[in-house]
């Protein structure tokens, strides 16, 4: 049983609890404490009124919050003994959440994707790397090449942004976008004259090519999203 935290799924009668801090109907959430720290979801939380319990609206959002936070929140992790999965730890000035319980070993978490999901503060020069939360719209560069992320997801090694282009990460724009020098999408055009980045404009907003066999698809049409990335409305 966890030492600061009982989870009770139907809210007791609090005078069972004394002076305890109660949180009710988490839907998601995290409690951070100086010995530990983990993610809960739909729950209602009993802890002691030292302990931080914070609420999101959905996972989503606490991974949002979870990188805006200081790594020194979380308790650090240990040089050795069990590592517990989901647990979240401070090392090196980053945070850390445990993906696969183990014995901890020698090697560094960032060396380790297998073991450790890393959350960092989102910068646009960082480097893709493997068990990140990346959120819509964060760049990230991978072989020399920027990419912006398109879904928000945890970054896994067969999931490189090469391999899932047009699904998790486009190209990322270099400069701004212009509707006035953008052709207009033709629908007689051959789908093999477009190329991943190119840009159209139809409908009256302007429009980029993310999976060239999906590029024959009217960008405003009901399929257009599976080859055409919307970027602006058009003057």
């Amino acid at each position: 049983m966890r030492k600061l935290i009982l989870f009770i799924l139907s809210l007791a009668p609090l005078a069972l609890f004394g002076q305890m801090k109660v949180v009710q109907n988490i839907t998601s959430g995290i409690v951070i404490s100086s010995t530990e720290s983990f993610p809960v979801s739909f729950c209602t939380v009993f802890t002691d009124p030292a302990v931080t319990v914070n609420t999101y609206a959905d996972e989503s959002e606490m991974n949002s919050a979870i990188n805006g936070l200081s790594a020194s929140l979380f308790p650090p992790l240990p040089e050795s003994g069990s590592i517990r999965q989901d647990y979240i730890y401070s090392y090196g000035g980053l945070a850390f959440r445990c993906v696969q319980e183990h014995e901890r070993t020698i090697y560094e978490p960032l060396l380790t994707p297998a073991l450790f999901a890393v959350y960092r503060q989102n910068n646009d020069e960082l480097d893709w790397t493997e068990n990140e939360n990346v959120l819509i719209g964060w760049k990230r560069t991978y072989s020399g090449q920027s990419y912006e992320c398109l879904q928000s997801h945890l970054t896994l090694l067969n999931w490189i942004p090469t391999n899932t282009l047009g699904v998790l990460w486009k190209m990322a724009q270099s400069g701004d976008v212009d509707c006035e020098t953008s052709k207009e999408w033709n629908v007689s055009d051959n789908w093999t004259t477009y190329t991943l980045g190119d840009k159209r404009t139809n409908a009256g907003k302007l429009w980029e090519c993310i999976n060239v066999g999906y590029s024959y698809y009217e960008p405003s049409g009901t399929y257009g999203h599976y080859g055409w990335l919307y970027l602006k409305d058009c003057p």
